[in-house]
């Protein structure tokens, strides 16, 4: 028998076992071309017999070909972003690319802060519903409402009170003045929209130019009480203290002091003209000038209450208000007076008109009196409160502004219906 090694088939076996051998371990060496496959998904294997079966094409898929050529991939140029060419040929416009699985999303707001939410501003207050505000302290009291325009007006009152608003009464700011605590600001009033004088107690006097956003001191030659103050363009009339009768012609830079004939207080004054004046106060005083305050008489007023304040609806028609209910009509321009009935017996202290129709006065304990005919007829409206009123004011047509006691504001957006 001739031994293994020499056998011509002993020896193909030998070989074939080296060869294999010897792959099998360049494929386990990283970067050789035959560990290429190492790693990768085993092909697919062949569906089953029923799977197969389903199938239209029941015939079994080819058997895949490994690749194993080595390719050497290709490094981009990062020197520039590489830009998709169009059919065209010119690069398209630099823009984001939006794909079906990438949607465009159109910008918004970014969302706030984890633990925080959005807080809205606070919203002013509305014009269509009744208002009521605190201006100043508990102790102040409002003594005058007096409006430029529909949305400027200025409301001055005890303790140096003077405050502005500049949307028709819904918001007032305190507007700064040099004075002392004790100065109580009695009457103000708008020569234009722009031009606005405030005057009170201890020969108080003020000017603004600027819609009452800041205010100067005016010098004047009589240190009397001021309490009420009229104006018609830039002539302006000062009543007060002891027949007190101030009168400017030049928008009260200078003033002339007149004598009015009369020793008590005087608390109201309306210029119906730049010649004829009206002005009432305590014990039923009514005087009336023709010639632009040089000379006064005095009239009947057939009361003896004190009367402290007179509005002109007209050159011809007006009223008057006072204790105990008083309310007096006239309508020959002041030469004759009348009275009306009230509905009410407690101290009205403020009237005014916002029209030849609508009316309202106001007084103590809370009562305001409103007329749509001209004054003929007065009905008292509720306003829930007790408070003492001593001002009154139309900015616009609907709109009524009241002020009182307890530096209170009151705004009615619809005539005067609702408080």
């Amino acid at each position: 028998m001739r031994p293994l090694r020499s056998d011509p088939w002993f020896q193909a076996f030998a070989i074939l076992a080296v060869l294999s051998a010897a792959v099998t371990g360049l494929s386990r060496i990283p970067g050789s071309p035959l560990a290429a496959g190492a790693g990768s998904a085993p092909p697919a294997q062949p569906d089953s017999t029923a799977q197969l079966a389903a199938r239209p094409d029941s015939s079994p898929p080819a058997a895949a070909t490994r690749d194993t050529t080595t390719v050497t991939p290709v490094q981009p140029d990062t020197s520039k972003p590489a830009v998709p060419t169009p059919a065209g040929g010119a690069p398209p416009r630099s823009q984001p690319l939006v794909t079906a699985s990438q949607p465009a999303v159109a910008q918004s707001s970014p969302p706030p802060a984890p633990g925080r939410q959005s807080v809205p501003p606070p919203s002013p207050p509305s014009a269509s519903v009744p208002i009521r505000v605190q201006i100043g302290d508990d102790t102040a009291f409002v003594s005058e409402l007096a409006f430029g325009d529909a949305r400027t007006g200025l409301a001055v009152g005890s303790g140096g009170l003077l405050s502005r608003t500049v949307d028709g009464g819904a918001t007032w700011t305190p507007v700064a003045l040099d004075l002392k605590k004790s100065v109580r600001m009695l009457t103000a009033t708008w020569l234009t929209p722009r031009r606005a004088l405030a005057a009170g107690t201890g020969g108080a006097l003020f000017g603004s130019s600027d819609g009452g956003a800041t205010w100067s001191s005016i010098e004047r030659s009589s240190a009397g009480v001021i309490f009420h103050l009229a104006s018609h363009g830039q002539q302006v009339l000062a009543v007060g203290r002891y027949g007190m009768v101030l009168r400017s012609g030049d928008g009260g830079d200078t003033w002339r002091e007149f004598r009015s004939g009369v020793s008590g207080t005087l608390l109201s004054a309306v210029l119906i003209d730049e010649d004829v004046a009206i002005a009432v106060g305590v014990g039923g005083t009514i005087l009336r000038t023709a010639d632009g305050g040089r000379l006064w008489r005095q009239l009947k007023s057939g009361t003896s209450s004190d009367l402290y304040s007179i509005a002109m609806v007209d050159a011809t028609t007006g009223f008057v208000v006072g204790d105990g209910g008083t309310i007096l009509r006239t309508g020959d321009g002041g030469a004759t007076w009348s009275p009306v009935t009230a509905p009410t017996n407690v101290d009205l202290r403020s009237v005014a008109f916002a029209d030849a129709r609508l009316g309202a006065a106001v007084g103590d304990k809370g009562a305001i009196l409103r007329t749509e005919d001209g004054g003929q007829t007065w009905r008292a409206r509720p306003t829930g409160t007790t408070k003492a009123l001593a001002a009154v004011a139309f900015p616009d047509a609907r709109t009524v502004v009241v002020g009182g006691s307890g530096a209170m504001i009151y705004r009615s957006p619809d005539q005067g219906l609702t408080w």
